[in-house]
């Protein structure tokens, strides 16, 4: 009898653009990795001159960044293969560390479910809005799956299409709302 192996697993990635750029991002980075309680085994930073790459080897997979400080902007992602850690949870974290240390100007996370070969489900919630609690977000996307598997290839081609641009409208009337109340 062979072993089935699962190929599951789950990666998040986010844009960040701040207010002001941070003292130590790779402290913080590596604090909020530490506050997920993904594990770090190795760690290599490379200094460009004024911004750095960071990569984290964890236990449960990778964690990486890449900031551009001049443009007070970075990207950071982070993959875990299996049940083991919480990619979101680091990301999020980072997101509201930083947001109370120097501000977060905008961000947009991304979920990437790897290793899932069934084409029946939709991955297009997303945590766009500081307001919405994991758990709503989540009912959502277990409601929008279910949607999901019972329409046809055109049709969730269709369906995705109609709610990508239903979002970037939102962020669009978000942004203009954020900027009309937004004092200097």
């Amino acid at each position: 009898m062979s072993k089935t192996f699962d190929y599951q697993g789950f990666h998040a990635t986010a844009d960040i653009l701040l207010k002001s750029y941070p003292e130590d991002i790779v402290s913080i980075v590596r604090d909020s990795i530490k506050y997920s309680k993904l594990n770090i085994v190795a760690e290599k930073i490379h200094d460009f001159g004024g911004a750095v790459t960071g990569v984290w080897v964890l236990s449960e997979s990778h964690y990486s960044l890449h900031e551009y400080p001049e443009h007070n902007y970075i990207t950071v992602d982070c993959y875990t293969c299996g049940e083991e850690g919480d990619p979101l949870a680091a990301i999020e974290n980072l997101i509201k560390t930083l947001d109370a240390l120097v501000g977060v100007k905008d961000f947009k996370i991304n979920e990437l479910d790897r290793g899932n070969f069934d084409k029946s489900t939709l991955s297009m919630i997303e945590k766009a809005f500081w307001n919405t609690p994991v758990s709503e977000v989540n009912e959502m996307q277990e409601k929008m799956d279910k949607i999901a598997k019972s329409l046809n290839p055109e049709q969730l081609k269709m369906l995705d299409e109609v709610i990508t641009w239903v979002a970037n409208e939102q962020r669009c009337d978000d942004s203009y709302n954020n900027e009309m109340f937004e004092s200097d």
